[in-house]
C-alpha cells in the first residue's frame, strides 16, 4: 500500500512539472553576446535566454561555447536552443521559435582606406567574416569581393587595427561594443556601410527531445519585447546609442 502511494505520489510530482528535464542553451562565445566571467556566463545572449526561460517557467543550463560547437550541437541535438541569425541552410535542423529582433549588417574599414559604397569593398586586400556566416546574397555571391575568414568578432578587430585586414564585416552592434570597449576608435571607421539586416532567432534543434516548450518559448518572448525587457538587456551591454547603431532605415 505504502508503495502504491509513493508511487501515486511521484507521478503527481512529476505532472507538476519540478522534475521536469533541464535544457540546454549555448550561447556563442563572443563579446557581448556571451563570455565568461570570474566562471559565471554573462552577456547579451545570455541574459535573454535567462529572462526568456524564467518567463516561461523552464529551466535552461547555460554555456557559452565557441561559435563552431554551437553550430554542432544544434545539429546533433547535444544543445536544446540558441540564439543566433536565421538563414535558410538550417531550415532542415532547427525549428524557429521565436524573432529577437533585426540586426543592422556593417562593414568597416581601418582608418586610411576608404569606404563609402559597396563598390569600394573590391579595393580591400582582405575582407573579414565570421567564419561560416552568411551576410547577403550580394556580398557572399561577388567574387571579386577578397574574404578572409576569422573566428570571431575580438580578432577581426585586432586585425584591423594590425592592418592584417582592411574591412571587417558583422552584427553592428558588435562591431561598435568591441570598437570602443578595445580603444580603436582612432584606428578603425566606426561609422561603416550597411549590407543590409540579419533576423536574431531563438532556434530549437530538430533533435531535441523538448520541443513541447517551444510555444511557451514563443509566448514568452513576445512578452518580453512587449515590456521592453529584451531592449532593457541590450542598453545594459551595448550603452543607449545601440538604436543609432542598429538603424536599419
Amino acid at each position: 500500500m505504502k508503495k502504491i502511494i509513493f508511487l501515486l505520489l511521484f507521478s503527481a510530482v512529476l505532472g507538476t512539472g519540478l522534475f521536469a528535464q533541464t535544457l540546454k542553451a549555448y550561447v556563442m562565445n563572443s563579446e557581448p553576446l556571451g563570455y565568461v566571467e570570474n566562471g559565471t556566463p554573462r552577456g547579451e545572449h545570455v541574459d535573454y535566454l535567462k529572462a526568456i526561460a524564467d518567463k516561461a517557467g523552464v529551466s535552461l543550463d547555460i554555456q557559452v561555447v565557441p561559435k563552431n560547437k554551437l553550430f554542432a550541437a544544434m545539429k546533433s541535438g547535444d544543445a536544446d536552443c540558441a540564439i543566433f541569425f536565421r538563414s535558410k541552410k538550417w531550415d532542415d535542423t532547427v525549428e524557429y521559435a521565436e524573432k529577437i529582433r533585426d540586426i543592422r549588417i556593417l562593414a568597416v574599414n581601418r582608418t586610411g582606406v576608404p569606404l563609402k559604397t559597396f563598390a569600394d569593398l573590391h579595393n580591400s586586400s582582405r575582407v573579414g567574416v565570421l567564419a561560416n556566416t552568411a551576410i547577403s546574397a550580394d556580398f557572399d555571391g561577388d567574387k571579386d569581393i577578397k574574404k578572409y575568414s576569422v573566428p570571431d568578432y575580438e580578432t577581426m578587430i585586432k586585425l584591423l587595427d594590425s592592418k592584417r585586414i582592411d574591412t571587417g564585416v558583422g552584427n553592428a552592434i558588435v562591431l561598435s561594443y568591441l570598437i570602443n570597449k578595445m580603444g580603436k576608435t582612432g584606428t578603425i571607421q566606426s561609422e561603416g556601410i550597411t549590407l543590409g539586416k540579419k533576423a536574431q532567432w531563438l532556434q530549437f534543434s530538430k533533435k531535441s527531445a523538448n520541443l513541447a516548450v517551444i510555444e511557451k518559448m514563443k509566448a514568452a518572448v513576445n512578452a518580453l519585447q512587449a515590456d521592453g525587457t529584451l531592449d532593457e538587456i541590450l542598453t545594459s551591454y551595448a550603452g543607449k546609442n545601440w538604436k543609432s547603431m542598429n538603424n536599419l532605415d
